[in-house]
């Protein structure tokens, strides 16, 4: 559950909502559990799937220090980096590829490149959409190795970075007061 209240433009974005303490999608109640049970299902599932590489749009600066943070509360950070290979994030993948562009909005390129629209920021939707663009993009296995990534290279490269921006991060997401449906 978010620490702060939602936002009205998170919750136009994702049509999350929460409301005496029920989370809801698209208004309607979702059943949720504890952050660390969710994220020890997350690394079962992927301990299924034999070392899987996961991909998504801007992970580096964004999901992986989100999810970094909850890891490293339940002191799972080994555990999950044991069930995956590593991160690729699409964001400079797709700079290199398509340089000169304006914008590097997922939204965007998949509008520009595919001349689709989707409702992105529904993980679902911006799954689906990414692996079509990826495939459509045919991008070389050295584009993608000069863009992956494992978390503790991302949590070295942030701290020489920017010191103490894994801690900001830290405040998006509460993982200390689980609300069960």
């Amino acid at each position: 559950m978010p620490k702060k209240p939602v936002t009205s433009g998170a919750r136009k974005t994702t049509q999350i909502s929460v409301k005496k303490g029920r989370m809801f999608y698209k208004k309607k109640p979702v059943k949720h559990v504890s952050c660390e049970e969710a994220l020890r299902g997350f690394i079962r599932w992927l301990s299924t799937l034999g070392k899987p590489v996961l991909t998504g749009h801007n992970i580096r600066r964004f999901d992986c220090p989100i999810l970094y943070n909850a890891l490293k509360q339940f002191e799972l950070t080994n555990q999950f980096s044991s069930v995956i290979a590593y991160f690729i994030d699409t964001l400079p993948v797709f700079r290199e590829f398509f340089p000169g562009r304006t914008s590097y909005r997922q939204e965007t390129l998949v509008r520009d490149i595919l001349g689709k629209t989707y409702h992105a920021h529904n993980a679902v939707s911006d799954v689906k959409m990414l692996e079509e663009l990826f495939s459509y993009c045919s991008v070389n296995m050295d584009l993608l190795g000069k863009h992956n990534f494992t978390l503790d290279q991302m949590i070295k490269s942030r701290r020489r970075h920017k010191r103490g921006a894994l801690e900001t991060v830290q405040n998006t997401v509460d993982c200390s007061d689980p609300i069960t449906a």
